[in-house]
């Protein structure tokens, strides 16, 4: 990796912490980093599960374990990350000769984190493994303590880098199946939003049509360096890092290899899974967006690539459909004026220019826009209706769409 990169974002944004049980002594084709916050009993299966991969890859590899906390942290979650630190110390974890494993103790007493949460703790690992990482290419993975994933994960995610030309990728994801029922229709739920607002983000043909899942994030140690790195963010840092890493290069899928992450309630998190689950399994039920949101998000979609020649009209076209008011609202006419003013005069420029704009949150804003403004032409929709109903509004055929939601979703994971 190029020293002069890596040591200006070192000095500048790096938060770096001692890794044990000693320092690593050569370089790494990637490493794997996992957080952890009262992990004792899913880490061990987590790391049984990566100690599959194959042996070349393993040892190209390094594995770093960020047990974690803040110092308000409940006694409970304390003892458990102890535990888990003891576990580490006696070589208990070590579940192949293969597997470069290292920890950070960011837990005990005088170590904790102080704020940024997960993020927080993303950062540090990411942060300190890239000393060790031997080429601008070496890859980062992010993993979660209760995500298993399949004995080609190593070896896809090196492939998939050869061959693509990618800022980040997001594996495929299958969540865990629950003991708990409710639990269980929980996460079928859930996970029908992801994919539902995935699609109808695809079909509008936005950029951003990806999952932001945490536990499934594979980028370049270069792409990493530019996008500033992990955000500290305790919930949400995956959307948020993803985003700025859409800003560099196009973030794909890998759909090569599948991350199994648990389905379980958690409060581990301001927002995202864990609590998602929680709220689901006691009666709030996901929000599925109309489809007709997407449809106008193409029609922006469409004009904005239609008018890359004559760039200075998009914003008098834009504030005068249906979606006037949200680029009137967020003050697009005079940020555009600026952005073309800094901008190449090229097409793919000026695309790219109004993407890093409109960016995965300005659109997630869009969709909330007209869910409050068209209330009665774009209500929500339930979930037995959703899919279908999107299929409709691009044309697709949905005839043959599972209805009930533990089929529905088997489909949506074979085709989405």
């Amino acid at each position: 990796m190029s020293n002069s990169l890596l040591t200006k974002y070192l000095r500048k944004h790096a938060s770096l912490r001692t890794l044990k049980p000693e320092l690593p002594e050569y370089s790494y084709s990637g490493a794997v980093v996992i957080p952890c916050l009262a992990e004792s009993e899913n880490l061990p299966l987590t790391l049984a599960s990566l100690s599959k991969c194959s042996p070349d890859s393993l040892r190209e590899t390094m594995v770093l374990v960020v047990v974690n906390q803040a110092p308000e942290c409940g006694p409970e979650k304390s003892a458990d990350n102890q535990r888990l630190l003891s576990l580490l110390r006696e070589s208990e974890l070590h579940i192949s000769e293969d597997m470069n494993l290292f920890w950070i103790d960011a837990a005990s007493p005088g170590y904790e984190i102080f704020k940024g949460g997960v993020g927080a703790a993303r950062k540090i690992g990411m942060d300190s493994a890239l000393q060790y990482l031997c080429r601008e290419d070496s890859l980062l993975f992010c993993l979660d303590a209760d995500t298993l994933v399949e004995p080609n994960y190593l070896d896809a995610a090196y492939i998939f880098f050869k061959d693509n030309s990618a800022s980040a990728a997001v594996c495929d994801f299958r969540h865990q199946n629950s003991e708990n029922a409710a639990e269980q229709a929980a996460i079928i739920e859930y996970e029908l939003y992801m994919r539902y607002y995935e699609l109808g983000l695809k079909l509008a043909g936005s950029p951003y049509a990806y999952q932001a899942l945490g536990s499934a994030i594979v980028t370049t140690a270069a792409s990493y360096i530019k996008a500033g790195g992990m955000r500290v963010k305790n919930g949400g840092e995956d959307f948020y890092f993803l985003q700025a890493l859409r800003k560099f290069g196009p973030v794909m899928t890998l759909d090569t290899t599948t991350v199994h992450p648990a389905a379980r309630q958690s409060d581990r998190v301001a927002f995202g899974t864990g609590p998602r689950i929680r709220r689901i399994a006691d009666g709030e039920h996901m929000i599925f967006h109309h489809p007709g949101i997407f449809y106008e998000l193409r029609n922006v979609v469409t004009l904005v690539r239609a008018n890359l020649d004559n760039p200075e009209k998009i914003p008098e076209y834009l504030e005068s459909g249906a979606s006037a008011g949200f680029f009137y609202e967020n003050h697009f006419a005079d940020s555009w004026t600026k952005i073309l003013r800094n901008t190449p005069n090229s097409p793919d420029k000026i695309e790219s220019a109004f993407n890093t704009w409109f960016d995965a949150f300005r659109t997630l804003k869009f969709v909330h826009y007209f869910e409050t403004k068209f209330i009665g032409s774009c209500p929500p929709i339930p979930l037995t209706v959703a899919f279908s109903e999107l299929y409709s509004q691009f044309g697709l055929p949905g005839g043959g769409l599972p209805v009930e939601p533990e089929a529905l979703l088997e489909f949506m994971r074979r085709h989405s």
